[in-house]
């Protein structure tokens, strides 16, 4: 039931999960890359 109730949740709101997912994925990458250049 937990995953059908996450997949009603993508449909209703799918932009806001999509920016959500991008900041998560830019922390992971650039955050890193930052700590290199230093």
């Amino acid at each position: 039931m937990q995953s059908e109730f996450s997949k009603i949740r993508e449909n209703q709101f799918p932009e806001t999960l999509i920016k959500r997912n991008i900041l998560i994925i830019a922390k992971r990458n650039f955050i890193p890359l930052l700590y290199q250049h230093i």
